[in-house]
């Protein structure tokens, strides 16, 4: 252990910025034909992996517990699975399979929460892009992103990634505008210790004390 350090990935902070929100919500929801409904976003080229498989079941709670809710699933993957169990579990049309997308900010900025059940990750940079853009994160313990997280702070960090009843419970608390309000301005707070100038700087001193 003493041989390791730990450097987290750094973040455009002037990319990722809740100020997006100003800008692209409005038209980002119109063209998603999204309302004024709860919108959870969730982002992966390999949906197994990642988590969506728990996210789907989740998602078929909220809609027992009669919740306004939309969830955006940005990435490249077989989605007829999800699709079926989603139709199973009677909470399909709250779902929107958009595939690869550009100008993935926009998307962050018509979105309410963020949510990444993933079985690995080694620092995800859509937790830290989130967080920046002032989205309140759902991690696991296995994304290392989720340690720079405060549980129940800035978003929370999942012992189980297969709970899908723990993350549906973790979803409705962010129904609460105050609290995910709390909760957002807490994410930007932490994105800003981030900065991608302070990764390259960490490096750049384990490399001097290296050669040193």
């Amino acid at each position: 252990p003493e041989k390791i350090d730990v450097v987290y990935n750094g973040v455009d902070l002037k990319r990722f910025n809740p100020d997006n929100k100003n800008k692209y919500r409005n038209a980002m929801r119109e063209k998603l034909s999204l309302g004024e409904e709860f919108v959870i976003l969730y982002i992966s080229n390999n949906f197994r992996l990642k988590g969506l498989l728990t996210l789907v079941k989740s998602l078929g709670e909220l809609k027992k517990s009669g919740q306004d809710f939309k969830a955006l699933i940005i990435g490249r993957g077989n989605e007829a699975p999800y699709r079926k169990l989603a139709e199973r579990l009677d909470c399909l049309d709250n779902l929107i399979f958009l595939g690869h997308v550009n100008e993935i900010e926009r998307y962050y900025a018509a979105s309410d929460l963020y949510v990444h059940p993933t079985f690995y990750d080694s620092c995800s940079l859509v937790t830290t892009e989130s967080l920046a853009s002032g989205l309140p994160v759902i991690t696991t313990v296995y994304d290392g992103a989720s340690g720079i997280m405060e549980d129940g702070k800035d978003g929370f960090v999942m012992k189980d990634p297969n709970s899908h009843m723990a993350l549906a419970e973790k979803i409705t608390l962010f129904f609460n505008d105050e609290f995910r309000q709390k909760a957002s301005i807490a994410a930007r707070k932490k994105a800003e210790k981030y900065p991608a100038e302070k990764n390259c700087e960490e490096i750049i001193e384990i490399y001097n004390e290296v050669v040193a």
